[in-house]
């Protein structure tokens, strides 16, 4: 059992961020005094480790980028000085690393045996303490809190972390104070919740380095300190993304910051990003009401399959309107829809968006220019550039299930591409697609396709580029196409060639 230790009335603490980012720091002696300490690790017990289930590794590990060396840790009662106030025979935990680019120790909260990881409670808490031997050279150190899991956790490391960074700016021991307030989201891409900091389920702490070189770091009495500030109550989703197979129903979890005295409540709706509703998910919108003391409510999106591969598609998340109550983090949400349906790696188009990359030819007429006429950007858009419906055009055409124009055994809804000829006097229309990049078709037997014609016992051609010419260089190319801008400023672009595209159309 560690003694009781006394903290000195004056302790130089070290200036985390100070220079850096300017964030201010709690006096160390005045807090001391003030707020009782309550140790999470004192390392006077040995140091636990094992392997939770999902292979997620809890207690005392270590980490570190593919070109550092390995980075060691152990319970040490010889440091280089003694912790000051410590009893003989105090342990504290050692930590030798060889850092090319970052290392780090982790403490994942275990159980008993270590075969579970578990979470405490800091929520009523004001920050972080600990006592720290540094090298004073300068060093980048950094702290992490590893907050909470998602709900339902993954099979994997899936927690949140808040982390900040200091320079170690002094040789010898020096506690060190953080307030929660001075933590930062850290993203390491394992779809974490973004839900906040909450400190009611805190998973564990890291201390690690970004400078490289060897170095060895002592601390001792990693606790937490202080009475929280009051904190605001909001609402917001549990996680910034949600992921559900297509063709499922996904649960979307709300939650609020803490639990509210009176009856709250807040509207949510779906929007389309790269999904569109009613064809890969249903629109939902309601409200949900939380009554005293509860502080979590789930609404439904249901997905929808269409047997074929498109890759995932997402949905836009969206909390409005609070009553009673105010909007935190995150307010906005992503629900990804998983594509489950293979991949087929010989088809070439199914047509399920515009065939931009198509190319259409009228009465047999072609142009030098690899395949493209003058009017091809017409030609695959509903109206010319004069507003008039041009003579020919492709689209990609929507035909639900039951239509007459239907596919064997399609889904809900298939896209085909049609070629409207509403012109007269054409003789021969042609149209197709050539690849940037020559494709390998030689260990297949043919090419194949569904066409709907009209019976008129006219003649349809197909073609097939084969082993295009070598490139010959600049020496051997034509201008087929240029705009120089040479007109006077303000004039606007030719309307026919160029259009208006804001933003990566994924939000309307």
């Amino acid at each position: 059992m560690k003694s009781k230790r006394l903290i000195p009335n004056l302790t130089l603490i070290v200036a985390l961020l100070v220079q850096l980012v300017g964030i201010p720091l709690f006096p160390a002696a005045a807090q001391a005094q003030s707020t009782p300490l309550s140790v999470v690790d004192n390392f006077e017990a040995p140091l636990a480790y094992g392997v939770a289930p999902d292979n997620i590794q809890v207690g005392f590990f270590a980490a570190q980028d593919g070109n550092s060396g390995p980075t060691t840790l152990a319970r040490s009662t010889t440091p280089p000085a003694p912790v000051p106030g410590a009893a003989d025979g105090n342990n504290v935990l050692q930590m030798d690393f060889a850092t090319a680019v970052w290392a780090v120790v982790i403490h994942g909260f275990e159980n008993a045996d270590a075969t579970q990881w578990v979470s405490q409670d800091w929520s009523a808490y004001e920050g972080l303490s600990f006592w720290l031997y540094g090298q004073g050279a300068g060093a980048s150190l950094f702290i992490d809190v590893i907050d909470n899991r998602n709900d339902p956790a993954q099979p994997r490391d899936d927690a949140e972390r808040y982390s900040i960074t200091f320079a170690d700016d002094t040789a010898g021991w020096k506690l060190v104070q953080i307030p929660f307030a001075n933590f930062a989201r850290k993203d390491i891409g394992n779809g974490a919740p973004n839900d906040g900091f909450t400190l009611t389920s805190v998973h564990g702490w890291a201390f690690g380095t970004t400078t490289p070189g060897a170095a060895t770091y002592y601390i001792d009495d990693v606790s937490v300190y202080g009475t929280a500030p009051v904190r605001p109550l909001t609402v917001g989703f549990g996680a910034a993304t949600v992921n559900v197979k297509e063709g499922r129903t996904a649960n979307v979890v709300v939650k609020l910051s803490k639990p509210a005295e009176t009856e709250v409540s807040v509207n949510y709706n779906t929007a389309d990003g790269t999904a569109v509703a009613n064809r890969n998910y249903v629109p939902a919108a309601g409200t949900l009401t939380f009554a005293p003391g509860v502080t979590q409510q789930t609404f439904q999106v249901e997905t929808l399959g269409n047997g074929k591969w498109q890759g995932g598609k997402s949905v836009l998340l969206q909390l409005s309107n609070p009553v009673n109550i105010n909007l935190g983090t995150p307010a906005i949400a992503g629900l990804n829809i998983q594509e489950v349906d293979p991949y087929d790696p010989n088809l070439l188009d199914d047509f399920e968006m515009a065939p931009y990359m198509f190319s259409l030819h009228r009465d047999g007429k072609r142009d030098d220019d690899g395949g493209r006429d003058k009017d091809s950007d017409d030609a695959v858009s509903a109206a010319g550039a004069d507003g008039r419906s041009p003579k020919a055009a492709l689209t990609s055409l929507e035909i639900p299930a039951g239509s007459p124009l239907a596919l064997p055994n399609q889904g809900a809804f298939e896209r085909v591409l049609s070629v409207d000829r509403s012109g007269k006097g054409q003789s021969e229309i042609e149209f197709g697609r050539r690849f940037a990049l020559g494709q390998n078709w030689s260990g297949t037997q043919g090419l194949n396709f569904w066409y709907y014609g009209n019976n008129t016992g006219r003649k349809v051609k197909v073609t097939l580029l084969d082993n295009q010419a070598p490139d010959p260089g600049p020496a051997g190319w034509k201008l087929v196409w240029r705009d120089e801008f040479n007109a006077r400023a303000g004039k606007a672009p030719d309307q026919s060639v160029w259009g208006y595209e804001i933003g990566d159309g994924t939000v309307p």
